[in-house]
């Protein structure tokens, strides 16, 4: 007879845990809802640390692997809900005044933490409608204006709009602040 320190439903669902847990530190990304749970596993992974919490084999049990997924996919799906409302609100934006061409942008101050799902989609669109693929997400941050650029497309630079305004970032994410006379010509006489 096998000496097991865990019931059989609990090592299934540790293991599973586990499996999940290798699966996207590997980055392989095989496992069904694999992305859903790593973002999920974001707020675990400060408590499983066995140097500064020795009880870590009794923190593991306690995470299931089927309500991490479940927590996540329902916290994705408000932030996708909250987006589509912004993503219909998006002008035209000529980005350096049309220096740079045009993209499509949206307003969404007190929404920051939606820029990149925000900028992703808009960068489809942009292209969509024959625009340059960047998706301009616009906010509000301590009293000034932040202008955050995504685009997917690995051929489009954001940097370079960036960099002119003082700002930084990769050629798929970059942001800088734009101060607010500035902004309203980039958005004047344009609207989707």
């Amino acid at each position: 007879m096998d000496a097991t320190l865990l019931q059989v439903e609990e090592r299934d669902r540790v293991e599973m845990v586990l499996k999940y847990i290798e699966d996207g530190d590997l980055r392989r990304w095989s496992l069904p809802d694999i992305r859903a749970f790593n973002i999920g596993l974001s707020e675990w992974r400060s408590k499983l640390n066995c140097f500064t919490k020795p009880y870590m084999y009794e923190q593991l049990l306690e995470i299931s692997a089927t309500d991490v997924i479940a927590k996540e996919k329902s916290y994705i799906s408000a932030h996708q809900k909250a987006a589509n409302k912004l993503l219909d609100k998006a002008l035209k934006i000529r980005l350096g005044r049309g220096f740079y061409g045009e993209c499509l942008g949206v307003r969404a101050d007190g929404n920051s933490e939606l820029s990149v799902e925000i900028g992703k989609q808009l960068s489809v669109k942009s292209a969509a409608a024959g625009l340059r693929p960047i998706g301009a997400v616009i906010y509000m941050q301590r009293k000034n204006l932040k202008m955050c650029l995504r685009s997917i497309d690995i051929a489009t630079d954001t940097s370079e709009v960036a960099k002119a305004y003082g700002g930084g970032g990769t050629p798929s994410c970059s942001s800088f602040i734009i101060r607010m006379d500035e902004y309203n010509q980039w958005v004047s006489g344009n609207s989707r």
